[in-house]
């Protein structure tokens, strides 16, 4: 989805930040990038079992283009990669913190009301 800049009215950036963090996996890949620390492709893999390696890829360079991470390469291991959470990216904190309060609230009050997702085919 190409992401737009609103002619705002009231409530507008609003919009404009899910679109930042709305894909699949990306609120995900944030989380964890703000209470793992930095982290490598292979181990934000091994985070999610079921996402495909160009899924994965697809978000993350997207997620580079938007400003919410970087990666960055270890000047004495120049094969080895990280992604990290970018100043900007920090921003999102709150709202992925109020995501994960709302989601654990939502799972404890519906346990058994509804299917458990198999992440295997997210």
């Amino acid at each position: 989805m190409k992401k737009q800049i609103y002619d705002c009215v009231a409530g507008c950036e609003v919009e404009s930040a899910v679109q930042l963090i709305a894909g699949r996996w990306k609120s995900v890949i944030l989380y964890h990038l703000i209470y793992d620390g930095d982290l490598r492709y292979s181990e934000l893999q091994r985070l999610f079992p079921g996402i495909e390696r160009r899924t994965l890829s697809l978000q993350l360079r997207g997620m580079e283009d938007d400003r919410l991470i970087q990666k960055v390469t270890n000047s004495l291991e120049e094969n080895v990669s990280r992604y990290q959470i970018t100043e900007f990216g920090l921003q999102a904190k709150p709202a992925i913190i109020a995501l994960y309060q709302m989601g654990r609230n939502f799972n404890e009050e519906n346990q058994g009301k509804y299917p458990v997702a198999d992440l295997e085919s997210y």
